[in-house]
């Protein structure tokens, strides 16, 4: 799969002074495993998807995706909602492992939807360059081609 990159976003700073998680927290590699849209994946991707992404909090009523925009960041869901609003009309409530904005980045297109955080949340961010790593990963090309 041939991902296309866009600069700028939501993430861009965030992942700039992004600190690190708290100790004491449940490890992130089983956080990662338990993820419907990782399923699937063996322990030396699970490793290798823990080394790629970066784990975000998300305030609620945050932006974190624009319709129209190039696609510049895919997330999963680790926990919270996310509402994705097409023309100003909602259209879907998306939850835990679940992929938000992958499709921008493996056609190369815009966002086809407005991604707010409905709740707080966590969700573990991957630049396209990662993205594309990702990719080449059998459990999660299963999961983004299902």
């Amino acid at each position: 799969m041939q991902v296309v990159a866009a600069p700028g976003g939501y993430f861009d700073e965030v992942l700039r002074t992004a600190k690190p998680r708290p100790s004491g927290v449940e490890p992130r590699r089983e956080r990662l495993a338990v993820l419907e849209a990782l399923a699937g994946c063996s322990e030396r991707e699970l490793e290798m998807v823990e080394r790629l992404v970066a784990e975000v909090t998300v305030a609620a009523g945050t932006t974190m995706l624009r319709q129209g925009w190039p696609g510049c960041h895919a997330l999963i869901v680790a926990t919270g909602e996310a509402l994705v609003v097409r023309n100003g009309e909602p259209v879907a409530r998306v939850g835990r492992g679940r992929w938000l904005g992958e499709r921008a980045l493996l056609t190369g297109g815009v966002h086809d939807g407005t991604v707010l955080a409905a709740t707080p949340m966590r969700v573990f961010v991957a630049d396209p360059r990662q993205f594309a790593t990702l990719t080449t990963l059998a459990g999660v090309a299963r999961n983004l081609q299902a």
